[in-house]
């Protein structure tokens, strides 16, 4: 039996190993009826959707130690590091029986308010308690491989991702997360603070394009949104110090430049997705045509209109 904390075995790490794990197990299989709410929105705290109905468990756990100070620093070390996360994943593994079991935790001062070390032939016996803040979190059993571990994540919402090893990231949108930081290979729970029931939100994609990218002073130009998904507001940056909501404005340009592009869109779970086109717009200050004599003439702005 394993129990790790963000993905660092207990034994090994700390030293510490589980005497009696059952409570977590209690209610991890209460999970087969998911427990629901009236209010799925949570609340914040510690930076996480913590959810309001988080249940109390604890883990009973034992060291070896020498002394009774030695034993100690090595349970000293374990809360440090719960209370420097305020959230992280516990997990919970016997893959010779099939076992794998995670969830999204904090620690728990109103089932064991504080850490009572006991003593007992030379192994000091101890419990931690801990709360399991969102149930319905999405768990990700996969594999770190080359260091490297990724996910597919569909419901296209905000949610605090929490990659297994202590670090936290965030997705707003459906797609493939990627990690490639990881210290060693190995199993690791990736877990995604959102309720798994919610509904799926389709996947944002954003792109536009404009009907003309080069031209002279006083351009008019019409750029057309071809983004897809559940969008409700569009955010345009010309790259000339103006802007527009609208889903395809017309805009002009009344000075010579290049100028970046760059449109936002967002849905309505507040996800969002930016793409930017570097060098997208080229205005001159007037254009080069040729004369009925074949002459080659610079002509400007105001004499002229676009010629195609």
């Amino acid at each position: 039996m394993e129990i790790l904390i963000d993905n660092k075995d207990l034994k090994e790490v700390y030293g510490i190993m589980t005497l009696d794990h059952t409570q977590a197990l209690g209610i991890a299989s209460e999970r087969v009826n998911e427990r629901t709410w009236a209010d799925k929105s949570g609340v914040d705290k510690n930076i996480s959707n913590i959810r309001y109905d988080s249940k109390d468990f604890s883990l009973s756990l034992i060291c070896k130690s020498t002394t009774y100070g030695d034993a100690y620093l090595k349970v000293k070390s374990l809360t440090d590091y719960m209370f420097s996360k305020g959230v992280f994943v516990l997990s919970i593994r016997d893959l010779e029986n099939g076992l794998r079991v995670a969830f999204l935790c904090e620690r728990s001062n109103d089932i064991v308010p504080s850490i009572n070390i006991r003593e007992q032939n030379s192994l000091y016996v101890f419990k931690i308690g801990l709360k399991d803040v969102n149930p319905n979190a999405l768990v990700y059993y996969t594999t770190i491989e080359d260091n490297e571990v990724n996910i597919n994540y569909t419901k296209g919402r905000n949610a605090f991702l929490y990659w297994g090893d202590g670090s936290r990231g965030e997705v707003s949108n459906s797609g493939t997360y990627t990690k490639s930081d990881y210290t060693s290979n190995g199993l690791v729970d990736v877990i995604i603070d959102i309720d798994k029931d919610v509904t799926d939100t389709d996947a944002l994609t954003c792109d536009f394009e404009a009907d003309i990218t080069s031209g002279i002073k006083s351009q008019d130009v019409q750029f057309t949104d071809l983004s897809t998904g559940d969008i409700v507001l569009w955010s345009w940056d010309f790259g000339d110090g103006l802007t527009s909501s609208e889903q395809s404005p017309l805009h002009t340009y009344s000075e010579s430049g290049t100028y970046d592009v760059s449109l936002q869109i967002f849905n309505i779970t507040n996800g969002s997705q930016t793409t930017i086109k570097m060098s997208y717009i080229v205005v001159r200050n007037a254009r080069m045509l040729v004369n009925d004599s074949g002459d080659f003439a610079l002509k400007n702005n105001s004499d002229y209109g676009l010629i195609n």
